[in-house]
């Protein structure tokens, strides 16, 4: 589908049964408040983690505002990883990186049951709320950003995080201590009173 993200236009690749594809008109319209604060805080060169990416509207508005520089989309669930991963590739800056993983507060493995016919609902789930509830659940790489970043060889600076990841946000936000101290970033955090 055709969109104008961040002020240019954009097409997207998403699954047409996915219930936040389908509404992509009006998910587009939800980044909005994210160009805008990115907008305020990002150099052309800056770093942004965009933690929860989904198919990647978010990296989508970011990648222009950080034209010299990187935008690293994390996304573990296969379906939309599979859109991520055309969407960055399709995007004419290519400073779009995609992590195909999960972000927690150590390394290791993660249940996460995936959306179904809503990738944005994809959620962290113990083994016994999927066992008594029947639920499809897979199990994923995970990372902390701090173990990421110190794979890397760490990162000169880090501007700022879009952290959406359904109910997870502290064990992430805990794995990435050693970087909210060093960088300070801006962090945009998306809470679902539901989770």
């Amino acid at each position: 589908r055709e969109a104008v993200i961040a002020g240019r236009a954009c097409r997207v690749l998403g699954n047409p049964r996915d219930i936040y594809f389908a509404n992509l008109a009006g998910v587009v319209g939800e980044q909005a408040l994210l160009a805008r604060i990115a907008a305020a805080v990002l150099p052309a060169d800056g770093v942004a983690l965009d933690v929860g990416a989904n198919i990647g509207l978010a990296a989508l508005t970011l990648a222009p505002l950080v034209p010299q520089g990187r935008v690293h989309s994390f996304e573990p669930v296969p379906e939309p990883l599979a859109y991520l991963r055309a969407n960055a590739v399709a995007d004419p800056l290519g400073n779009i990186e995609v992590v195909p993983l999960a972000v927690g507060a150590a390394p290791g493995r993660i249940a996460i049951h995936p959306g179904a016919n809503f990738s944005a609902g994809s959620h962290v789930v113990d083994a016994a709320h999927a066992f008594r509830g029947g639920l499809p659940v897979l199990e994923l790489e995970m990372t902390a950003l701090d173990a990421w970043a110190a794979a890397r060889g760490g990162l000169a600076r880090l501007d700022l995080i879009k952290l959406d990841v359904e109910g997870y946000e502290i064990e992430a936000l805990d794995g990435a201590a050693a970087l909210l101290a060093a960088h300070r970033p801006v962090v945009v955090l998306e809470l679902n009173s539901f989770t």
